[in-house]
């Protein structure tokens, strides 16, 4: 999902207040703020106070920005009442809770306190930053564009497209029209698509009620979004504060994640397996995205080898990395290649924190799920995490979730750079799986894998 003017704002046109956050949150949605004006308040609850104070008793009204967004407040600070306080004087904006630690983020409690909604950082960052880019295109009245991208799979070529698309040249960082609605899409067009190696192209979010219309039958996309949809609300509404659910809630939330594998990834028509996989390759690097990859990768490398049942394998790839949340904020929000060799040492605890958190949580998640996610750092010729298991010695659904793991963070996007074609992609991966010199997962799993992909 991105952002980009339609016409030429005045940035003063467009207020982006934010409270209490640092700078290594502000770095993960440093794009979007780049765009407007970004004002910082500290978390300081007198300040805030007397600038709620000020403001009722002014006779001149100062414009209201158009989006608050509040950082995770210090102990000392009541969230109820910093909820409050921002309230009496923002009462037209927006105010979102943007939190990095799952013992205090309650998203229910936070909507019931005045929050339009909340985030838990970097899990979230991707609905986050859609939040955001819709919101402001409704306060725009449509002068910004908010779009999020839908796969080329899933347009017909030379029929009439209801909706318009835009593109993203990522070496000039700008957002350009491709296609109007109303008007055909050639065969030409279509293949030029396929050319220049476009796996998704951008739509408005307001059109894609018509887009869901119009590809209803098997559209790769709405599979997508309604499985990040339903996710997110699965997991922000079961994580509440440190609190321990009730089994019944546990158990509730472990259905609806069996229910999004189910209905959007195991459903899927059996001959067009290869193009759920194809469909999402290349999406752009973040938390969110990883783990939904991951859980459509293994319930789907599942079926295609025979190898566990392919809904606790979707559940695992959903599951595999929450044990990150307990780590620093700015340890997870770095690229684990940056990480120096004591921030690595704490990384690798990730999976035994899983374990861990699932458990401390209550969760009715079959042995296989566990066991897959406690192995799935282990590498098939040796040098994993956490037990250095080898071979035949790591089990074969950690070995099938170390699999999917791995090639989600091959064929991802990197933010700014150019897509890279399908089979450049499964080049990639034969070349870093089958060739290194320790080979990192079972290669029988990836030479099956890729030949069926290759057809």
């Amino acid at each position: 999902m991105s952002l980009a003017a339609r016409k030429i704002i005045p940035s003063e046109n467009v207020r982006i207040l934010t409270v209490g956050l640092g700078r290594a949150e502000l770095l993960t949605f440093s794009e979007t703020l780049s765009h407007f004006q970004h004002e910082q308040l500290p978390m300081h609850l007198e300040t805030l106070v007397k600038g709620a104070i000020d403001s009722s008793r002014s006779t001149i009204k100062k414009p209201e920005p158009h989006i608050v967004l509040v950082g995770q407040p210090t102990d000392d600070i009541d969230i109820g009442e910093l909820a409050q306080t921002l309230r009496l004087q923002f009462q037209q904006s927006p105010i979102y809770a943007v939190m990095w630690d799952r013992n205090k983020f309650h998203r229910r409690k936070l909507l019931k306190n005045g929050f339009n909604d909340a985030f838990l950082l970097p899990f979230e960052i991707s609905p986050l930053k859609r939040t955001i880019h819709t919101h402001l295109r409704k306060q725009t009245e449509g002068a910004i564009a908010s779009y999020r991208p839908i796969r080329v799979a899933d347009l017909k070529p030379e029929t009439a497209l209801p909706f318009s698309l835009a593109v993203f040249l990522p070496v000039n960082n700008k957002y350009v029209p491709f296609h109007h609605a109303g008007d055909t899409l050639s065969n030409e067009r279509f293949e030029k698509m396929i050319t220049h190696k476009m796996d998704s192209v951008l739509i408005n979010t307001d059109e894609l009620p018509v887009f869901y219309e119009y590809a209803r039958h098997s559209s790769l996309t709405e599979r997508r979004h309604r499985l990040e949809d339903d996710f997110r609300s699965a997991m922000s509404d079961f994580l509440r504060g440190g609190e321990i659910p009730l089994l019944k809630e546990s158990e509730q939330f472990v259905a609806e994640c069996s229910r999004a594998i189910q209905n959007y990834v195991l459903e899927f028509p059996r001959e067009r397996i290869a193009d759920q996989i194809f469909s999402y390759m290349g999406d752009i690097e973040d938390h969110y995205n990883h783990a939904l990859n991951t859980a459509t990768y293994c319930a789907t490398f599942s079926m295609m080898l025979g190898i566990g049942d392919p809904e606790q394998m979707g559940i695992a790839g959903l599951l595999h990395d929450l044990g990150e949340f307990d780590l620093p904020f700015e340890l997870t929000s770095k690229s684990t290649e940056l990480l120096t060799s004591e921030e690595r040492k704490i990384y690798q605890t990730h999976p035994v924190r899983t374990i861990t958190m699932l458990r401390e949580l209550k969760l009715p998640v079959r042995g296989e799920v566990l066991t897959a996610i406690t192995h799935h750092h282990e590498q098939f010729e040796g040098g994993g995490y956490p037990e250095s298991r080898m071979s035949f010695n790591i089990p074969i659904e950690a070995q099938l979730l170390a699999f999917a793991d791995r090639f989600d963070y091959l064929t991802r996007r990197k933010s700014g750079t150019p897509a890279v074609g399908l089979k450049e992609s499964l080049a990639y991966v034969r070349q870093k799986l089958l060739f290194a010199d320790k080979k990192p997962v079972n290669p029988e799993f990836v030479q099956k894998v890729l030949s069926i992909l290759d057809k």
